[in-house]
């Protein structure tokens, strides 16, 4: 770990990964992308060694951190650990709504336009019919417009005379229930989808918020460090702070 390092990149932006800048040979500066899972390995183990490790212990303690204060990261790692774990979970949750939605929609659409197919045969020669329920125009496909134009569909096919002359093209009532009901399905998953994406959204700001909480404490942490260490290189590299060799 460089000293670039020791300064724990801001991360501030949800979805966006952090980034260290790195010379190349050609002195020009690249972006490097830095996981938040790397940063947050670091932090661990700066904590674990500055518990754990006899001399830091007594140094730190010397220069303001003894052992409640360094506790203190430790109670502050665990939190945003449990935030971690939290937004990981939510996460999954979304992406298994998001796949529950789709499966759905994917499955009511194709009903759908089975059940529409028929219907512009069966009130062909109906115009006023084939108006009111809607088979003139285009199928709408943006979420919401599709699930209004298809609840209306429904509303309308399964009126008694009309499920009567959708018998004669077989499609009887029961597929047609059973057709709005997976339209209504359809409808209660994107809810969920909302939902569940909101709950992620909450997830990972409440991570963050901890997780800059944190690495502001332990940057503070390692710069009261790298004074202490200033004269001790070894101690300082087990600690994570590496001097550049000036030789």
């Amino acid at each position: 770990m460089s000293e670039a390092d020791v300064q724990i990149t801001d991360v501030t932006n949800p979805g966006a990964a952090p980034v260290d800048e790195v010379p190349e040979p050609d002195k020009k500066k690249k972006k490097v992308r830095r996981t938040f899972e790397k940063q947050f390995n670091e932090v661990r183990n700066i904590i674990e060694l500055s518990i754990k490790d006899d001399t830091l212990r007594q140094v730190a303690a010397e220069y303001g951190y003894p052992a409640e204060r360094v506790a203190g990261l430790k109670s502050m790692f665990d939190e945003t650990d449990g935030y971690y774990e939290a937004q990981k979970t939510a996460m999954a949750k979304q992406r298994a709504a998001t796949r529950s939605f789709e499966e759905k929609k994917e499955r009511a659409t194709n009903t759908v336009r089975h059940h529409v197919d028929t219907a512009k045969l069966a009130f062909k020669s109906d115009p006023d019919m084939y108006d009111e329920l809607g088979l003139n125009g285009r199928r709408e496909k943006a979420f919401g417009a599709w699930a209004a134009q298809n609840k209306y569909f429904y509303g309308k096919i399964l009126l008694a005379e009309n499920v009567a002359i959708m018998a004669d093209f077989k499609v009887t009532q029961a597929e047609l229930e059973a057709g709005r009901q997976q339209v209504m399905d359809t409808i209660t998953a994107e809810i969920e989808g909302e939902n569940s994406k909101a709950e992620a959204q909450k997830a990972t700001e409440l991570k963050y918020k901890s997780w800059n909480k944190l690495r502001k404490a332990v940057r503070k942490y390692i710069n009261v460090m790298k004074e202490a260490l200033e004269d001790d290189p070894q101690m300082k590299e087990k600690l994570g702070i590496v001097t550049p060799s000036t030789a």
